[in-house]
């Protein structure tokens, strides 16, 4: 399995497990917390939806 890269405040927290499981999964993480950039996992906000949802011909 990949190792996470967290911030320095993920990895004291247990936001390392979220990404080891995102990271076994497969999936992305819906999160506005930063510490999860760089992480290797892709990160997922309301704007990033929208975005692709407008891609796509969906209007919100």
């Amino acid at each position: 399995m990949a190792q996470a890269r967290l911030s320095s405040h993920a990895s004291e927290s247990n936001d390392w497990q979220v990404v080891a499981l995102a990271l076994y999964l497969g999936c992305g993480i819906f999160s506005h917390d930063r510490d999860f950039w760089g992480a290797g996992v892709p990160i997922w906000s309301m704007d990033t939806v929208e975005r692709c949802l407008k891609r796509g011909g969906l209007d919100l």
